[in-house]
């Protein structure tokens, strides 16, 4: 997880740890927000990101147990939608039992309205929504409108509907019912919104059909991004990438343009290369109305050491291959990667056993060249408040203390260096008191300057 400059506090009221009623008799959904309370200097899209590798572990454990039956995070939405089985073996653990309504968990997600690009008034209407998504802002809406939404699939059937009132801003943001048929935006689908002022008056209707937005290619030296889109729109597209530095600072480009007429569209970011990890987000004015976003992630691993599970990013909908090697024994595993640009991988032997991660073992897989897991140790002291232990000489580390109570859970970051031996030490001191017989857990991860990998290792107290 990418260390965060304030601490985290996440605020779990009793009422969003209970299973909800409909997933206790048959299958149902929750709603779980990634993200409660952000760090300004970092994308609420990619924070999303790092808290879902953080779940990973116990999302995959309470899986295999029969606890749920699936997954699926919404980046851009800052949720995760969790199905759970109808008859769990297991009750769903503590931190993955959700909201029962959607809204209610998009809520507590700290939202920022994206801006205008190039081409938008900044008062008329304005709707904004991410492919593959289930939400959606809007700008510019007059303050207290009522609005009613729909979104059809290609063939003209509404598969999910929305009402709805925008703050005295006038602005919204909120996603479409999921007791409907399908709410995800789909390239191809519809979207119409009627916007009503506060007596019901139509002030406007506004519809566009998603468009089919893609990243296809890059190239890591030259710091080019490609992909393909809707022809002759105006574009823009952000790029995030970590300095890796004393100060955890990210560098930020915006470029601008217009979709040629073939549909190929292709970005020189400049001298800085690219590194697994780089994150993008391209926008695409679609009409005078709506906007279309779509994110993508440079290629790479995060492994978790003592867990059977590793995760890599690739091109969405593509194959999918991720290899381990141990000791002259090769494991392989292939799927395809999800809208999300995810392959999720439980490692298991031929015979079904876990095969949890330790130092030495290597991974590599679908743009991942051979990376061999690092030693990452980590030492609590009661005393002084601090970790300490070893990992890879001179590189930067992200660690966490997460202290558990009944109702509320706090996350405290620190960001460290280690020495030219492979030592490190953080003081938490000035953040928590951490006690014997506290319920904590401490994280150690360690970032490839290199490959832009990551690995974590997790250290758990309880009694």
């Amino acid at each position: 997880m990418r260390a965060l400059r304030v601490i985290f506090v996440l605020i779990f009221m009793s009422v969003l740890f209970v299973v909800p009623a409909q997933a206790q008799a048959g299958g149902r959904y929750g709603f779980l927000p990634l993200v409660i309370q952000a760090d300004p200097a970092t994308p609420l899209i990619i924070q999303a990101q790092q808290a879902f590798e953080r779940l990973l572990p116990q999302l995959l454990a309470a899986q295999e147990s029969g606890a749920i039956l699936s997954f699926e995070p919404d980046f851009s939405a800052g949720i995760l939608i969790v199905e759970y089985a109808a008859q769990a073996r297991t009750a769903a653990p503590a931190g993955l039992q959700g909201l029962d309504d959607i809204h209610a968990a998009f809520a507590l997600v700290p939202h920022e309205f994206p801006a205008n690009p190039v081409g938008f008034s900044p008062i008329a209407p304005t709707f904004s929504i991410s492919l593959y998504s289930d939400c959606f802002y809007a700008t510019g809406l007059g303050a207290n409108s009522h609005v009613i939404g729909s979104l059809r699939d290609k063939t003209g059937r509404v598969v999910a509907n929305f009402v709805g009132v925008a703050i005295a801003s006038g602005a919204l943001g909120n996603c479409f019912s999921f007791y409907s048929t399908y709410t995800r935006v789909l390239p191809g689908y519809r979207l119409t919104f009627n916007v009503y002022d506060t007596v019901d008056t139509l002030l406007g209707t506004y519809t566009a059909v998603a468009p089919n937005i893609a990243f296809s290619a890059f190239n890591k030296t030259t710091s080019v991004v490609s992909g393909t889109g809707p022809k002759n729109k105006t574009y823009s597209i952000d790029w995030a990438h970590l300095n890796l530095n004393a100060g955890n600072s990210t560098t930020s480009v915006t470029k601008t343009g217009t979709i040629p007429a073939s549909g190929n569209w292709h970005v020189d970011f400049g001298a800085t290369k690219l590194r697994g990890g780089d994150d993008f987000t391209i926008t695409v004015a679609q009409n005078a109305a709506f906007k279309f976003t779509r994110f993508f992630s440079v290629p790479y691993a995060y492994c978790t050491l003592g867990s059977n599970h590793c995760v890599i990013y690739g091109f969405p909908f593509r194959p999918a291959t991720l290899t381990l090697s141990r000791k002259g024994v090769t494991y392989t595993f292939t799927g395809k990667f999800d809208n999300d640009n995810l392959f999720v991988v439980n490692l298991e032997n031929g015979a079904g056993s876990p095969i949890f991660l330790a130092l030495g073992d290597q991974i590599s897989g679908t743009g991942i060249p051979l990376y061999k897991l690092p030693n990452l140790t980590l030492v609590p002291n009661y005393t002084t408040n601090s970790l300490s232990g070893k990992a890879p000489a001179n590189k930067y580390l992200s660690l966490l203390i997460t202290k558990l109570t009944p109702v509320t859970t706090f996350i405290y970051p620190s960001w460290k260096r280690a020495n030219s031996a492979g030592s490190y030490l953080a003081d938490f001191s000035s953040l928590v008191d951490i006690q014997v017989g506290d319920t904590l857990n401490f994280e150690i991860e360690y970032f490839d300057p290199v490959t832009g990998n990551r690995t974590a290792k997790t250290v758990s107290v309880g009694p």
